[in-house]
């Protein structure tokens, strides 16, 4: 058994993007800026990462798309506490029935 103080997985489908310019395409306006704007303080106060994008920096991998007009996002999120970063052995994002690879 492993235990590390302090240690926190914060795992969900937000319905936003942490980093507009790397998880969005073909968007207009950045969804949800108030829950977006929280969810980045809460990362900040846990001491969160992104362990996707951690090991991903600046590769586009999306978990959601609209395919008329083409839009995509990666809006499903998967933090972890910087402490357990060092377990990390990967991360992968993989398509699902409704999702394309660009």
């Amino acid at each position: 058994m492993l235990t590390i103080d302090n240690a926190c997985i914060l795992v969900g489908d937000f319905n936003l993007v942490i980093d507009p310019e790397k998880d969005y395409q073909n968007y207009v306006n950045i969804n949800n800026p108030k829950d977006r704007e929280k969810v980045l303080e809460i990362m900040l106060e846990f001491d969160l990462v992104d362990c996707w994008r951690e090991e991903h920096t600046n590769e586009r991998k999306y978990t959601w798309l609209k395919k008329t007009p083409l839009k995509q996002a990666r809006l499903d999120f998967f933090f972890i506490s910087v402490p357990l970063v060092s377990f990390l052995d990967d991360s992968k994002i993989s398509p699902g029935y409704n999702l394309i690879i660009l």
